[in-house]
């Protein structure tokens, strides 16, 4: 058997419910034929034609969840093929899921475990992966994205993110950007240069060119009941463990002492500091050496 009926058919409605009114059950089995319509069009002199398809599988039949994930695998399969014949390396296309709609430039390297959803767009010559799930983003040329999440953000070239970095919705950075491990990132800005290599969260924030934000800063956004934003121009240092407690604008080329929690805005070139004085008391209690 050279060639069988997938039983798909497409009709012009009004028509195929005419026809249908004039078949009947002269058969052997004494039951009604759908294809008995065919006939009955094509001596009417109306268009009938036949589809050949290229594969099989083409009409794979979906009537259960394990057929459907099947035919979700063979289309991830064609996707994958067609992006590495178009010059992206998929190290193992059996763990990378990349959807029908997302484009990859040429000589990107998709690493394994990598999810890539809705109409994200992919510049040339990325680094993405493994372990990294993107949704609806643009994405640039030459960027690296290493065990992160990015959900509707958008990046510039030549920036690196992760790992474990979270970019969310309207999370903006331009080019040459380090977003780094255990940073999260929303409805945010950052500017040519600029670097948050760890543990911070930066949420409505406008940040400049080449700021350099330490480990441990927050900017304290939500007070319960409203956002506010936060401002950091060109040049800015955060010192480590920074609370930034918006709304507050830190000036160009200011400087902030680690550990302070600022409530009011830093004038250009400053250095702000907010911090109790350390002190020294005899401890009440002599240690015991231990044993």
């Amino acid at each position: 058997i050279e060639e069988i009926n997938s039983g798909m058919y497409c009709f012009d409605a009004r028509e195929a419910f005419r026809a249908l009114a004039q078949i009947g059950t002269q058969n052997a089995q004494g039951e009604y034929y759908l294809t008995d319509i065919l006939t009955i069009l094509k001596n009417e002199g109306q268009r009938v034609e036949v589809l050949e398809l290229d594969a099989s599988e083409d009409m794979y039949g979906i009537n259960d969840r394990l057929q459907m994930s099947q035919a979700e695998s063979i289309l991830r399969r064609r996707k994958n093929e067609a992006l590495m014949r178009a010059g992206v390396t998929i190290i193992d296309p059996v763990t990378t899921y990349i959807d029908s709609e997302v484009e990859i430039g040429a000589d990107t390297i998709i690493y394994p475990g990598t999810m890539i959803e809705g109409r994200t767009r992919i510049g040339k010559a990325c680094e993405i992966g493994p372990q990294t799930r993107i949704s609806s983003s643009q994405i640039g040329n030459k960027v690296t994205i290493e065990n992160s999440r990015l959900k509707e953000a958008q990046v510039g070239d030549e920036c690196t993110i992760g790992p474990f970095a979270y970019l969310r919705p309207q999370a903006v950075l331009h080019r040459k950007v380090k977003v780094g491990d255990f940073v999260e990132i929303k409805k945010s800005t950052l500017g040519e240069g600029s670097k948050a290599p760890h543990l911070s969260y930066i949420g409505d924030a406008k940040v400049g060119k080449y700021v350099n934000i330490g480990a441990g800063t927050i900017t304290c956004n939500y007070d319960g009941a409203h956002k506010y934003e936060t401002v950091l121009e060109d040049g800015v240092f955060i010192g480590s463990n920074t609370n930034l407690v918006a709304p507050i604008k830190v000036g160009t080329h200011a400087i902030t002492g680690a550990g302070s929690t600022l409530t009011r805005d830093v004038p250009a070139e400053t250095v702000a500091v907010e911090r109790a004085e350390q002190r020294h008391l005899k401890k009440m209690k002599k240690s015991t050496p231990h044993e």
